[in-house]
């Protein structure tokens, strides 16, 4: 609010319950809601503006996606070998807060954006597992991580550490 928007001590004093007597306050009392009528008309149009520039750079924003061809479809990668995703002997599983914090040290140390494939490997090379199933128990520990804002969600799969 701008200081030319902000009621006089007059003005203040003059909302103060009490019995209101005379012409002359009325008469300023009418002039502060002719003021505050217009601010508002002034604030709505300023509203109208914002949400129609809002609304072009979302259609803009579309175009752009729809014409890097991906449209509005998710396209999965394609899977890697199942002897990739074999787990190794010895690895150790982890659960809750153990099984988030070593997900956001994976993301911390690789320092890009990864998919849950990427850290279910990230977890094996550190001896360390997730319960079955392991893209539900990953997207679920770091929804949990997203919601407390120490990682960021990308997109579907795709997270990154926020620190």
């Amino acid at each position: 609010m701008r200081n030319s928007d902000r009621l006089t001590p007059r003005e203040r004093r003059l909302l103060r319950p009490r019995v209101i007597a005379g012409q002359l306050i009325r008469a300023e009392l009418q002039v502060m809601q002719q003021r505050s009528l217009e601010r508002l008309r002034v604030v709505d149009e300023e509203l109208d503006r914002l949400l129609r520039e809002r609304l072009e750079l979302g259609d803009m924003l579309r175009a752009v996606r729809d014409g890097l061809g991906t449209g509005n479809r998710y396209v999965p990668r394609a899977p890697w070998p199942a002897e990739v995703d074999a787990v190794p002997e010895g690895t150790v599983e982890v659960r809750g807060a153990e099984l988030r914090a070593a997900l956001r040290a994976v993301l911390a140390s690789v320092g890009e954006p990864m998919r849950i494939d990427e850290l279910h490997r990230g977890l094996l090379v550190r001896g360390l597992r997730a319960p079955d199933p392991v893209p539900k128990s990953i997207s679920d520990a770091l929804r949990a991580e997203v919601a407390r804002g120490r990682v960021d969600r990308l997109g579907r799969g795709e997270y990154v550490s926020a620190a």
